[in-house]
């Protein structure tokens, strides 16, 4: 008699996950959040999604923008990466969700996310799990404006310069000077 043998399934390929969050500067606590997460929710399933093995592939978005907005696109694709969690939508980053957005990738932004995600200009495959970043901040101008104040000195960092715009929009007093931070700065001193 003949012995039949039946072939395993061939192994499906693993499922690659860029995790985008800052690992060092200022941000890293939000960062670590993001990382921490992620990598519980892999234990707690065993590191597998739809019955595949996951891969995770960090990205440390504590960097200039101009190198995330190159670098990041080049890792999906070389690691030809099905999604992208993490901290996307920072102000700047339209460019950034505009690639992500054509490259077919789905990207998932844990937190906030950019006034830029909705609307008209709402991505299909780009989706955040929190506010946009604008709602507190138009709540907080008309604050400003029903509590009387009509001169104010607006200070916001670099990567807030998004809630600053969404301020000067929505507040109708004046604005006697506007001081932008730096980038990784933690207080409020001049250079």
């Amino acid at each position: 008699a003949a012995a039949t043998q039946t072939a395993a399934p061939p192994a499906q390929p693993p499922v690659k996950i860029v995790i985008a969050a800052e690992a060092g500067g200022p941000d890293a606590a939000a960062g670590r959040q993001v990382i921490d997460g992620l990598m519980l929710a892999l234990a707690q399933s065993g590191n597998r999604a739809g019955g595949r093995e996951v891969v995770t592939i960090p990205f440390d978005l504590n960097r200039p923008l101009a190198e995330v907005q190159a670098q990041l696109p080049a890792l999906i694709k070389q690691e030809q990466a099905q999604f992208v969690v993490g901290r996307l939508a920072l102000p700047g980053f339209s460019a950034q969700l505009k690639a992500l957005s054509e490259s077919g990738v789905i990207s998932f932004i844990p937190g906030w996310g950019s006034a830029e995600l909705a609307g008209k200009r709402c991505l299909p495959n780009v989706f955040s799990t929190g506010a946009q970043e604008d709602q507190g901040i138009d709540t907080l101008a008309k604050f400003v404006d029903e509590a009387g104040y009509r001169r104010i000195v607006l200070v916001a960092s670099a990567q807030g310069e998004g809630a600053a715009k969404v301020f000067k929009r929505q507040f109708k007093g004046e604005i006697l000077r506007e001081v932008t931070l730096k980038d990784g700065a933690l207080d409020y001193a001049q250079d």
